[in-house]
């Protein structure tokens, strides 16, 4: 029975040592987590303040790799302090105090290493880069803390553009819009960051950036040459078929811009209750006005906004047209960076009313022939594609063969066009048991092939867009 009891209490302990080393595990994990995500704010803060330098020291001393990681949506060190101090101030009725002078600045003698053990660094507040220019009395300052550059009032302004934008606070909602607590949110997760499209990643459609740019990204840029009667645009539709690029395009103009991206769809400001639906509209271009610059996209606006003439519709759905309607009319009178940007397959299908409000609409017609070449050597050399393509492929005879297609119909031939030798290969996997079989590459018939099995989505559709854009074209 002695030797039982031992037993048992030895049982007993290397249980009871086994959970608390697991625990200990887990703190020591949790506890890693926590310095990595202190130090991937930090980091990213650096980097949005543009100091790269400091960026590029912590990234080598830290020991962890930092390209593993990315910060989460909505989350930066800035609205965490901000958060913080709105808790702070609720339960204590007061301000954190983060830091405080140094008895160095006060003229008294400086705290010994045997009183403190730690020095506090203090950062200046302003530091002038050393990138001070005076050419053509024009002075640039890049005031670091702030999130935008400064630039004095002279005659070299003109051209200098303004390719940043000062941090805002995060929006509030005030006591008496509790009610709006739900769309709030809503809204708040449609607003897209890390946006990292640009004008170059779109391939063709070079009418269209154009365009675009003059439109919204130029006198966001340059908005000294934007004033008077050559305010900026408000509104921009783009219509075409399906695949051709629209959302990448609208992507690429809010990183352009360095502006939010409220990414809108029916979802978002729809409610099944009545008058919410009018008021998440109008709490949706107070959040745009607050967080200007911003751009606010309509994904398939024609389900938002169908003419109001085809026969009788539901009240609710009428006063949602009038809602938006009424706010977009407010962006053509105040001078907030607000943008409205459209998307539509069916153009013909929009109220009449919307179109006068988008000053600017731009067909966004199909590839031609170059551009579809661009597009298959685009998709098919792409380092991460599990099967090589053939050197002999010849790209100009398979743009020649993909007349009408979209680029999101080629991308779906190319995936086709790979698929066609994982398929051979895989049945010769299961045939000789898993050992080593030959991998052929991608070549011109495989592609060929594919274009056989896909078809083009909207080519039928192409004489329909081509007689609407001449009777309402505004680009």
């Amino acid at each position: 029975p002695r030797i039982m009891h031992r037993n048992s209490n030895f049982e007993l302990s290397y249980s009871q040592y086994k959970h608390n080393s697991k625990l200990r595990e887990i703190e020591e994990k949790k506890l890693q987590q926590k310095q990595i995500n202190i130090l991937m704010l930090v980091y990213t803060y650096l980097l949005e303040e543009r100091y790269f330098e400091a960026a590029r020291h912590l990234k080598q001393e830290c020991k962890i790799n930092m390209d593993e990681y990315e910060l989460c949506d909505n989350i930066d060190l800035f609205n965490i302090i901000t958060d913080y101090e709105s808790y702070f101030e609720l339960r204590f009725h007061k301000l954190p105090k983060y830091c405080k002078k140094t008895a160095v600045c006060d003229g008294a003698k400086p705290p010994s290493t045997i009183e403190k053990k730690t020095i506090p660094i203090r950062r200046t507040s302003k530091v002038i880069s050393p990138s001070l220019s005076e050419d053509n009395g024009s002075t640039t300052m890049h005031v670091h803390g702030t999130g935008v550059d400064k630039i004095g009032d002279c005659s070299g302004d003109l051209l200098q553009p303004c390719e940043t934008r000062r941090r805002k606070e995060p929006y509030r909602l005030s006591s008496n819009d509790e009610s709006l607590k739900d769309a709030f949110e809503s809204i708040s997760r449609d607003i897209c960051s890390s946006l990292k499209t640009l004008m170059c990643d779109v391939i063709g459609l070079e009418d269209v950036k154009k365009t675009v740019m003059e439109s919204l990204v130029y006198p966001m840029k340059f908005p000294s040459f934007f004033q008077g009667i050559m305010q900026p645009w408000k509104g921009l539709l783009l219509f075409g078929p399906p695949g051709t690029g629209k959302t990448l395009v609208a992507r690429a103009v809010a990183t352009e811009c360095n502006a939010t991206f409220f990414n809108i769809t029916a979802s978002t400001i729809i409610s099944k209750w009545r008058g919410d639906t009018e008021k998440t509209i109008r709490l949706l271009f107070d959040m745009a006005r607050h967080y200007e610059p911003s751009v606010i996209f309509f994904d398939e606006i024609d389900g938002l906004m169908s003419r109001r003439d085809l026969g009788a519709e539901h009240e609710g759905t009428r006063r949602l047209k009038t809602e938006l309607l009424v706010q977009m009319d407010g962006l053509l009178q105040d001078n907030k960076h607000v943008f409205v940007l459209a998307a539509t397959n069916i153009p013909w299908d929009l109220d009449p009313a919307l179109l006068r409000r988008l000053e600017k609409r731009i067909y966004t017609r199909l590839p031609e022939e170059m551009v579809r070449k661009e597009l298959f050597q685009h998709f098919l050399n792409q380092p991460q594609n599990s099967v090589e393509i053939a050197s002999t492929v010849d790209f100009s005879h398979l743009s020649k063969v993909s007349d009408g297609y979209s680029a999101s119909d080629i991308l779906v031939v190319c995936k086709e066009a790979l698929m066609l030798n994982i398929r051979t290969i895989i049945e010769n996997l299961q045939r000789t048991g898993h050992q080593a079989v030959p991998v052929n590459c991608v070549t011109t018939e495989s592609v060929v092939e594919a274009l056989g099995r896909i078809k083009p989505t909207a080519c039928q559709l192409v004489p329909k867009y081509v007689a609407w854009q001449q009777a309402h074209d505004a680009s």
